[in-house]
């Protein structure tokens, strides 16, 4: 009896921690599905602009732009940013950011593989995605000029299975 309540406990154990590995990669402390508007403000201060979909909060380094989901799903994803209704439990969809200045592939801690391209223009940039890992990246000659975060794809469905109300607006889908 103790070794089968022992192999159970490591069983949990090992599930959990293979869970953790699961989540979106974090920006800044900010992880996508799990952090709210409020604690988002506490770490990087009130947002400096708002448009459409996006509230543009405006850093040392560079630009942020987070796009926001409604955990009561009342409100289509992402959240409408011009209609002024957002809520500090709103939780954090989206991350995209825009450093002043480019940086190279080898300064992130990122993984190195699972990536698919999205999009390139010819002798120019190059858009990869990683959805195992939450993170994707624009490439250009000068190096890495735009890095987001979003959840994982499984996360992601794993979420929208818990709140089957949740809807994406019909702008956001073009």
């Amino acid at each position: 009896m103790r070794r089968l309540v022992g192999n159970l406990v490591g069983c949990l154990c090992l599930a959990m921690s293979l869970a953790g590995c699961c989540f979106a990669k974090e920006w800044r402390g900010i992880l996508p599905l799990h952090t709210t508007r409020s604690e988002v403000i506490k770490l990087i201060g009130d947002p400096k602009h708002t448009w459409e979909s996006g509230a543009y909060f405006d850093l040392a380094d560079g630009r942020v732009t987070i796009e926001w989901i409604d955990p009561s799903c009342e409100r289509e994803y992402p959240i409408h940013m011009e209609s002024k209704d957002a809520r500090p439990d709103d939780l954090v969809l989206n991350i995209y950011v825009f450093p002043k200045k480019p940086i190279s592939l080898n300064e992130l801690d990122i993984p190195k593989a699972g990536y698919m391209t999205l999009g390139c223009h010819p002798n120019d940039w190059c858009t990869l995605w990683n959805p195992e890992a939450g993170f994707g990246f624009t490439a250009a000659k000068g190096g890495i000029d735009k890095l987001f975060y979003r959840p994982t794809a499984d996360e992601f469905k794993a979420w929208l299975a818990g709140h089957k109300g949740c809807e994406r607006s019909a702008k956001a889908a073009t």
